[in-house]
């Protein structure tokens, strides 16, 4: 479907993780958005630990939009942080 998208893409992820898959989806997205495609990214900033420079090398082109849902202000969540909220 990326291969074919011609105008957008909109794209929205609760967990991602750095991996050959999460990599193989960043590449064909920068190529869309090389061809002209729209491409609009929705993560959930809690459960995409990890991804700073994933995420900075597909906000820099000027093609693609990424927004976080849930964003930490005091940086990204650990598995710290998300303890101590349980316990307070």
């Amino acid at each position: 479907l990326i291969r074919n998208a011609q105008s957008s893409l909109d794209l929205q992820y609760y967990i991602v993780h750095d991996g050959i898959s999460t990599r193989m989806l960043v590449d064909e997205l920068l190529k869309a958005a090389d061809r002209g495609v729209r491409v609009r990214i929705l993560l959930d900033d809690t459960t995409s630990d990890g991804l700073d420079q994933i995420i900075a090398t597909l906000a820099a082109h000027p093609k693609v939009q990424i927004r976080l849902f849930n964003p930490l202000h005091l940086g990204r969540s650990t598995g710290v942080t998300r303890a101590m909220g349980r316990v307070f």
